[in-house]
């Protein structure tokens, strides 16, 4: 999951803007576009609504994750349909470290603590760069602290999370 969730800001090809940017018409973009603009506009605004317009099951439980992350509302977690992905709902919405315990895929395992630890340190763990890189990112962002992002070995994701963690500021 860790991996895929810095990959879709990737998804349209560009850095920003990308679908989802809040007052978009997600409808004018072909499946999977789509889905990347529901899920980021339900992200960024907590609308629930907009996540149930999501066709692929995975980026709808993304997106459902994200608000429920938000706004500490574990409940949403029920409507994430991979277990892994649930895990990792629960233990952000709840900030607790023993749901990413649960979880089978060992960077996820990894990425899910680090995040909800907020300690980019556990990202050296993850056996791959992207992966690394990937939740670094997470964690750079989830705490508005770009400095992180100079430990991002891959330039297009080093853009993303300097462009991400500035534009919280």
């Amino acid at each position: 999951m860790l991996a895929v969730l810095v990959a879709a800001a990737f998804a349209c090809g560009c850095l920003c803007p990308c679908p989802g940017e809040t007052g978009e018409d997600c409808e004018s973009y072909d499946t999977g576009y789509r889905d990347t603009c529901y899920w980021m506009q339900g992200a960024e605004t907590l609308d629930q609504s907009l996540c149930e317009e999501i066709a692929d099951d995975r980026i709808r439980g993304w997106c459902y994750s994200d608000i429920a992350a938000e706004t500490q509302d574990a409940t949403l977690c029920a409507r994430v349909g991979l277990r892994d992905d649930r895990l990792w709902c629960q233990a952000e919405a709840e900030n607790d470290t023993s749901w990413c315990d649960e979880i089978d895929e060992p960077k996820d395992r990894i990425g899910c603590n680090a995040k909800v630890r907020r300690d980019a340190t556990l990202c050296r763990s993850i056996d791959s760069q992207v992966g690394v890189d990937s939740c670094i990112t997470e964690i750079a962002i989830a705490l508005g602290d770009a400095t992180l992002c100079d430990d991002v070995d891959d330039d297009d994701i080093r853009s993303y999370c300097y462009e991400e963690t500035l534009a919280g500021l």
